[in-house]
């Protein structure tokens, strides 16, 4: 006999063959970015939207192998979804804003080009440290999300101009 349910690594039952989850995650957590980033995003400077994105985005990451039921893992997956609300706008002001005008452009597909190869190297390691350990991905990702919160608003700080000889 067949068993229709199946122990996810959160530790809750679920259908085997269900999409519904990703979607009702994604779909949620839009909504909550959309009311919540809306309070922020005018209050706090460039940096602290930075570190503020970076720490929900690895808070939620680190956290959701750990969820033990849906309400927490919609919780961790909001954390991560607001987290990145944040973050990824904030980035592409802050590229606007640092780079000179002629540059912009330039600097705007090396950003493009480097979320790009993250998507594809992304779920390569992912897979691959998946299979070491299925928390594995999670706690990478969200160790290395914490670090940037701590490392990215250092960008932001005005650099020096160059001496002209």
């Amino acid at each position: 006999r067949a068993r229709r349910n199946s122990r996810s690594l959160v530790g809750w039952r679920y259908p085997k063959v269900t999409g519904v989850l990703p979607v009702a995650l994604e779909d949620a957590t839009k909504i909550v970015q959309a009311f919540l980033l809306v309070l922020v995003t005018n209050r706090l400077s460039q940096g602290a939207l930075l570190r503020l994105g970076y720490f929900l985005q690895g808070l939620g990451l680190f956290l959701t192998p750990y969820a033990p039921v849906f309400g927490i893992l919609f919780v961790f997956s909001g954390l991560y979804s607001v987290g990145t609300g944040l973050a990824n706008p904030t980035i592409n002001s802050a590229a606007s804003i640092l780079a000179p005008p002629d540059r912009q452009g330039e600097l705007f597909g090396l950003l493009q080009g480097a979320r790009s190869i993250g998507f594809l190297l992304g779920p390569i390691l992912g897979g691959i440290l998946f299979d070491w350990h299925p928390e594995a991905p999670y706690a990478l990702a969200g160790v290395i999300a914490l670090l940037a919160a701590f490392i990215a608003p250092t960008v932001l700080q005005p650099q020096p101009e160059p001496a002209l000889n």
